[in-house]
């Protein structure tokens, strides 16, 4: 085959490609579940955003590659929407992505929610004591930083066995509530890591009413992670940690905890992912 002749076959696939691409619905099918995240690889080198359902999600790059973070709320109603690449204002293509009913089992708690028993004036002493860390997740999220990690994301215990699992509903007598981490068994004492590089948002300090002794670190790109109920905390608001960190060990702190255990959870932006999912995806790049 000439090289002339070469040059014309990829250049058909390119535009075959790029059709593909842009008309979404003939391309082949691509599927995320509520509370479900998909590393999505991006092959424009001028993409500056990309939008999912018209909400703008992190793009990256990993060893050469450019992809985009699509994250689907666990609340998130089912259904098709539009994944939009951008330069500037550009659309340079779009894809059409279908959400799918995630498992969302009900637990029926039988008893009441702690907190909504508590005296109005506690409730509000509570959430005022919450108050700085809400700012700063805000911040965290309307300013997100650049990517911080270089290490693919890893689990935040030696051993993960869950206990409660993510996005179900827990409905108690007086309340009901969503579960946006994953319960995971820890007996009191049990080392645990920084999932990846990051900057510590809240560490030691006063510990929260519901959450007990609690780890955030903020992963840039809007990621963030979250450890609940700790015995002990290591890591230190402003600091910079690297995964594999031990930023605390494992508890039974807080309002409403049932044992010892580890509540992780993260989020991408505004949107509440399967942790457990979120980490198995990234696995994927090594």
């Amino acid at each position: 085959m000439s090289d002339v002749k070469i040059k014309n076959f990829f250049f058909i696939i390119f535009l075959l490609f790029l059709f593909g691409f842009s008309r979404g619905a003939s391309a082949a099918a691509l599927a995320v579940k509520q509370g479900e995240v998909l590393l999505y690889p991006i092959y424009f080198p001028a993409t500056t955003s990309v939008l999912f359902g018209g909400v703008k999600m992190p793009v990256f790059d990993y060893n050469g590659q450019k992809y985009a973070l699509v994250a689907a709320d666990v609340n998130k109603k089912p259904g098709n929407y539009n994944l939009r690449v951008k330069e500037g204002e550009q659309e340079l293509a779009k894809r059409v992505i279908q959400i799918k009913t995630g498992t969302q089992p009900k637990v029926m708690m039988k008893r009441a929610y702690k907190f909504t028993t508590l005296p109005k004036e506690k409730q509000a002493e509570v959430l005022e004591d919450k108050a700085p860390l809400v700012a700063l997740l805000s911040k965290a999220t309307a300013e997100a930083k650049p990517k911080l990690w270089q290490s693919i994301f890893r689990n935040p215990l030696d051993t993960m066995t869950t206990t409660s699992p993510y996005g179900y509903t827990r409905i108690y007598t007086n309340h009901s509530t969503t579960h946006h981490g994953e319960d995971l068994r820890a007996k009191i004492g049990t080392p645990v890591y920084a999932i990846s590089d990051g900057i510590v948002l809240w560490g030691e300090g006063k510990p929260l009413y519901l959450e007990g002794p609690t780890v955030v670190i903020d992963h840039g790109d809007g990621i963030i992670s979250k450890y609940l109920h700790l015995s002990r905390v290591l890591a230190q608001a402003e600091s910079k940690v690297k995964a594999g960190d031990i930023i605390g060990y494992s508890g039974d702190q807080g309002a409403d905890v049932q044992g010892a255990h580890l509540h992780f959870a993260i989020k991408v932006g505004n949107v509440s992912v399967s942790p457990l999912q979120f980490i198995k995806e990234f696995q994927k790049l090594k």
